[in-house]
């Protein structure tokens, strides 16, 4: 069913092989059953959970019934129930991947060798990038890609880290974007109470572990997708949105 839909598929026959297939190929979605031979489905879906490199996958269980409710607290993004209806899975997929390819992570940093080696890290991990070498074109990208977080540096020509940061905060489709500083100038402490103000955190460059960063890029998408489907404002529709990278999915 999913590789007619264009979507490319890997299997596992258990619940420990699903986890050493998902930590090697880094799906978009992991399809659980929750009545598996050996481990069963909750406390796989509970191992998932607690792999740094794997918590953001969203995890779509298969059950018998309608769920109870158990599996979201551990953290399933949805259920669908057997049998396996296309009319049911296909939406919930769909609903799921496009979360993450309309709301990319934009870096902004005017070293291209250390903004390459951010987006690589970030690519790993299957985010959707885009790239600014400097704060005048980030604020230009913004207006028709708005991101769900940016990493940022501050030391820039044109317009620095500190002029985006200003430019976020007035504008109502940006004020709430998350904001993850880079820098490699020492700050004094009103600076940085200032950062601390506008920004989500701020991270001393060559002084953090790439998970460091990971985690907290993670943390502040889901919180940033999280206020913005509970608000009455709709997340800004861009127009002319990137085009998303050939989906993938994993079923363990």
């Amino acid at each position: 069913l999913l590789a007619r839909e264009g979507y490319v598929v890997t299997s596992a026959l258990d619940g420990r092989a699903g986890i050493d297939q998902a930590r090697a190929q880094r799906p978009d979605v992991v399809i659980l059953d929750i009545l598996l031979p050996e481990v069963d489905g909750e406390s796989v879906l509970n191992r998932f959970k607690a792999i740094p490199e794997l918590q953001r996958v969203p995890i779509v269980l298969l059950t018998l019934s309608e769920a109870d409710g158990q599996g979201f607290a551990l953290g399933a993004a949805d259920y669908v129930t057997k049998p396996i209806e296309s009319s049911r899975l296909l939406p919930v997929l769909a609903k799921l991947r496009a979360g993450r390819a309309n709301n990319p992570i934009m870096v902004v940093e005017d070293d291209a060798p250390t903004r390459e080696v951010i987006v690589r890290l970030l690519e790993r991990e299957n985010w959707p990038i885009i790239e600014a070498e400097n704060g005048r074109r980030a604020l230009d990208l913004m207006q028709t890609q708005p991101p769900s977080l940016v990493v940022l540096d501050l030391l820039m020509p044109e317009l620095d880290g500190f002029g985006v940061l200003r430019a976020m905060r007035v504008n109502p489709d940006w004020r709430d974007i998350p904001v993850v500083v880079l820098t490699s100038i020492d700050l004094t402490n009103e600076i940085r109470a200032l950062l601390q103000q506008q920004a989500d955190r701020v991270f001393q460059k060559g002084t953090y572990a790439k998970e460091e960063l990971l985690a907290e890029i993670r943390t502040s998408v889901d919180a940033f997708i999280k206020r913005r489907s509970q608000s009455a404002a709709p997340f800004p529709t861009p127009s002319s949105p990137p085009a998303p990278t050939g989906p993938t999915a994993a079923k363990s």
